[in-house]
């Protein structure tokens, strides 16, 4: 027995990317949000949030689009052969994307989205603005003692390659300002306060 070695095999699934906005694109969309609040559109009956308030936002030029998302889908797509449809017997290549919406949300205390997927692509979120820190919020009394402590995370929600549905969370704080995450099955630019959202599609 002393000699056995056992290793790791991990198995292939779905990844995450991650990174961080430069100043001028978390700039852009601050403007974005400011210029849609001058005259909002509501996005609230086309989505699943139990919040304040969710806007539609003008991708003016498709300038962050072109600029940040483009060229990281499709090597997302690309690297990880992703098949771009939601039925796996069905076989679709993506020969162009675009971004079909874009919204904001404004989640406050005691709001929240449930549960729930997208159409397109992929999916991609951005933190804009964090006011809580997730060591606060997990230690408040009806979290601190429980086996999956998650108030103020953010979740992504997958099946793995046994099929069974698992959790993936990212713990919130102001460090997590202007951080993005791809992943596949659209797009979303989420904040706190507000909640950038985005649908990319073939």
């Amino acid at each position: 027995m002393d000699d056995m070695v056992w290793e790791h095999l991990h198995l292939p699934n779905t990844p995450l990317i991650k990174c961080t906005l430069s100043d001028k694109y978390v700039q852009y969309l601050w403007q974005c949000i400011e210029d849609a609040m001058g005259d909002p559109i509501d996005a609230k009956s086309h989505l699943a949030g139990n919040i304040s308030s969710s806007i539609y936002l003008e991708d003016k030029d498709d300038y962050f689009f072109k600029n940040v998302l483009q060229e990281q889908c499709e090597r997302y797509i690309r690297d990880f052969n992703i098949i771009t449809a939601r039925n796996s017997f069905e076989q679709f290549e993506v020969l162009r994307l675009k971004m079909l919406n874009f919204w904001a949300n404004s989640q406050r205390q005691t709001e929240f989205n449930p549960t729930h997927n997208h159409g397109g692509v992929l999916s991609f979120v951005i933190w804009m603005k964090i006011p809580t820190n997730w060591k606060d919020q997990h230690e408040l009394p009806i979290v601190k003692t429980s086996n999956t402590p998650m108030a103020s995370d953010f979740q992504f929600m997958y099946t793995d390659i046994l099929g069974s549905i698992n959790g993936f969370s990212v713990p919130m704080s102001s460090d997590m300002e202007g951080q993005s995450v791809l992943k596949i099955y659209q797009i979303q630019i989420v904040m706190v306060e507000y909640f950038l959202m985005m649908q990319v599609v073939m």
